[in-house]
Formats: C-alpha cells, sequence, structure tokens
C-alpha cells in the first residue's frame, strides 16, 4: 500500500503553488487577511488570469481559488539558522 508524503517539513517555496492557508501559515498572518491582501493588489495579467504580487509573494486565481507561490528571496528566510 503505498503511504501519502507529507510535505508538511518542506518550506512552502519547494512545493510550488500552494493554498493561502499554507502561505498564511508560512508568513504568520491569517489566511482572511492574506486573502484580502492579495485581492487588494489583483490586476489582470496579460494571459488573462488574475493575479497578485506582493514583495515577493505571487498568487493567481485558478478558478474559484486562489493560489500563492514564494519568490526566491523567501527561501533565504525559511532556511534553518536564518
Amino acid at each position: 500500500m503505498k503511504r501519502k508524503i507529507s510535505h508538511a517539513t518542506e518550506p512552502p517555496m519547494a512545493r510550488g503553488w500552494v493554498s493561502i492557508k499554507t502561505a498564511a501559515d508560512f508568513l504568520d498572518m491569517s489566511p482572511e487577511a492574506l486573502r484580502r491582501s492579495i485581492e487588494r493588489h489583483a490586476v489582470r495579467a496579460p494571459d488573462g488570469v488574475i493575479e497578485s504580487n506582493i514583495d515577493g509573494v505571487r498568487a493567481r486565481k485558478f478558478g474559484r481559488l486562489w493560489r500563492v507561490q514564494f519568490s526566491s528571496r523567501w527561501s533565504a528566510s525559511a532556511e534553518p539558522g536564518s
């Protein structure tokens, strides 16, 4: 039987697109506050998708859900001993 692999110990940027809840946990803020901030900065991208960029945190609307991706700047803050 295959076991699910838990990514809970990996920093969010190692996983690509993550949920707002996962990103908010990493940023130490509530999911509602992150969603409101993302929505305030949202614009339509050239490819027609709604996206938001805030300090290296990129969010895109996939259907009705926001997904968040962290830039490489955030990986330094997630490394142990930083």
